[in-house]
């Protein structure tokens, strides 16, 4: 059954989103920025609707800001960079942010408090912050160190990812090779499907993930839990984070199909999606949260458990606020913008040259 989405709620986007939201639009010229962001904020304020900053969005838009100054990547992180602080912001001070996976699921399930966790958000909240102020390499300079620490992070939990995806199909498969699973077995490949398609998969990948946030925590002064109390969170566990298990499901499934090799298309990605995806069907207070995703097996996985409605493509939520239009607007005739900020440049430095 679908659940309808209200009126007013949360919402939090992914990176794409904000990459998407200052396509076009020019780094050397960021009052266009500032338009668009505005617009946003003035039409999510008609409808009662706040943003929320998720740390995942966050730190794959900063992990790009070491990449060289010359990329897409680069400029598009940098610009996306202004607009999630600005959408999320409360005041000069403070920021709204979402608590990450581990940090909710310590809290919930365990009533730990992962002041690592948060400590390393409030830093990210920070960046983005000082981001917003000025947006240049000046910025990012100024906290080189922290990026590239992010952009380090990232590359590890994917790498990591890979690795034991591989070794768990060579476990499993002794003819495994190149990314392709029981490649001469259809029997075998049906086993796979029915499987990872069970209850007994949601089941033992939710005892998988609370034992590695336990094993996490733990380190940090969590009391002691035994195997069997974390066993016993299970149930409550799949029926919370049901879109991420669906993904997951999704993403397991992938591996009976010639050429679906990890290491490609940023496949990787995954691990952060499923995250992500843990926001879909949770509230904050009375609030829900509705996630704004340009990718569409995430929405496609909130679909499958009735939650559609809460993971919206960034043309339906823009159509919802009535602002797509301004904004393909705002976005045309770049071009004639560019030559126009270059005239305005020429024009200062020629008043330079006549004071001296």
């Amino acid at each position: 059954m679908t659940r309808t989405c209200p009126l007013s709620y949360i919402v939090t986007c992914d990176a794409n989103f904000y990459r998407e939201l200052v396509r076009d639009l020019p780094l050397c010229n960021l009052e266009k920025v500032d338009k668009v962001i505005q617009l946003l904020l003035d039409a999510e304020k008609a409808r009662g609707i706040r943003a929320m900053m998720g740390s995942i969005a966050a730190q794959e838009l900063l992990s790009h800001l070491v990449d060289s100054p010359r990329s897409r990547a680069y400029k598009a992180c940098l610009k996306a960079s202004r607009v999630l602080y600005r959408h999320c912001e409360e005041n000069n001070q403070s920021f709204r942010v979402l608590p990450s996976p581990e940090t909710q699921v310590s809290m919930e399930y365990f009533g730990f408090i992962n002041q690592r966790a948060i400590d390393t958000q409030k830093t990210i909240g920070v960046i983005f912050s000082e981001l917003a102020k000025d947006t240049s390499k000046k910025t990012i300079e100024k906290y080189i160190t922290q990026i590239s620490q992010t952009k380090q992070f990232t590359y590890d939990a994917e790498n990591e990812l890979i690795h034991e995806v591989e070794n768990l199909c060579k476990q499993i498969d002794p003819n495994y090779t190149n990314w392709n699973l029981f490649a001469n077995d259809k029997s075998k490949r049906t086993k796979w499907l029915n499987f990872v398609r069970s209850q007994s998969f949601k089941d033992q990948t939710a005892e998988a993930f609370l034992t590695a946030v336990y094993m996490k925590i733990q380190q940090l002064g969590c009391p002691v839990f035994t195997q069997h109390q974390i066993q016993q969170m299970v149930p409550t566990f799949v029926s919370s984070y049901q879109a991420g298990l669906s993904l997951r499901q999704f993403f397991w499934e992938q591996f009976v199909t010639v050429g679906f090799d990890l290491t490609t298309k940023s496949r990787a990605n995954f691990l952060w999606d499923e995250q992500i995806l843990y926001f879909v069907g949770h509230k904050i207070g009375s609030e829900d949260i509705v996630l704004v995703t340009r990718d569409k097996q995430m929405r496609a996985a909130a679909g499958r458990c009735g939650l559609n409605n809460y993971a919206k493509s960034y043309e339906e939520y823009l159509d919802y606020l009535g602002i797509k239009e301004e904004i393909e607007k705002i976005k045309k005739n770049k071009v004639r913008d560019f030559f126009r900020w270059i005239r305005k440049k020429i024009r200062s430095l020629f008043k330079k040259m006549k004071s001296l």
